[in-house]
């Protein structure tokens, strides 16, 4: 049932010349949860088309970064070309 403005719950459904009122100005019920679930669609098809790819550019990153010689590491200058 719906909530009034208090956020009480309302006794009655509403009549139909309500929901016919309503209907004709736009007014429809939509579910909250319609949105969240689009947003977690898109994210998860997203993941399934470009994880792959972001998964490995990730590992090479680290790959190089974690490779870098010791007085490579210790040498402020030669740490601006890896940046």
């Amino acid at each position: 049932m719906a909530e009034s403005e208090s956020g009480q719950d309302k006794t009655e459904d509403p009549t139909e010349k309500r929901k016919q009122d309503s209907r004709e100005k736009g007014e429809v019920a939509r579910s909250k949860e319609l949105n969240t679930l689009a947003i977690m669609l898109v994210g998860a098809s997203a993941l399934l088309i470009f994880g792959g790819a972001m998964a490995q550019d990730m590992m090479e990153l680290m790959r190089i970064n974690f490779s870098l010689p010791r007085e490579v590491i210790l040498d402020q200058r030669s740490m601006a070309t890896y940046l």
